[in-house]
């Protein structure tokens, strides 16, 4: 069932010729190096951070079902993606562990997690995206939106 999603979604077009589209219309800002995590976490907004892993089946899917999931909330938050595919984000696996010991590969899984960070922590996080209908993902992504009073957008 997985390798179907994967290759017809929509439209009977492969989530890959999709990606693109969506991530324009998404608009997502890549954390390229360590400092520009630093200052995403000092700024203590809470924000979206989305771990991409271009190798990855599971991730193409969990981007897919993530991308289409903000564009269907009305105020659509800001998402922040790090590029996790070479596994050499030494800052990203040092600031997992210090929040909870059993992250410390999270970003290597390569499922495409996605995290709320508030005040500079890990205040939620949603494991393998793709096992989430896309409504399922609205609904809480929705939920953090309205938890945090909108500070997200």
């Amino acid at each position: 069932m997985l390798l179907r999603l994967w290759k017809v979604v929509e439209n009977k077009k492969p989530i890959t010729l999709l990606l693109p589209d969506l991530e324009k219309k998404v608009n997502p800002t890549y954390l390229t190096e360590e400092e520009s995590f630093c200052k995403l976490l000092s700024s203590n907004k809470p924000c979206l951070v989305y771990f991409m892993v271009d190798w990855s089946v599971y991730e193409t899917i969990s981007r897919f079902v993530v991308f289409t999931s903000i564009l269907e909330l009305e105020n659509r938050p800001d998402i922040h993606i790090i590029d996790c595919s070479d596994q050499s984000q030494d800052y990203l696996e040092n600031w997992l562990k210090a929040q909870d010991p059993k992250l410390k590969w999270l970003y290597a899984q390569g499922h495409g997690e996605l995290l709320l960070i508030k005040n500079g922590a890990l205040s939620e996080l949603i494991k393998f995206p793709f096992r989430l209908k896309r409504d399922e993902m609205t609904a809480v992504l929705k939920k953090w939106l309205d938890t945090q009073h909108n500070e997200i957008l």
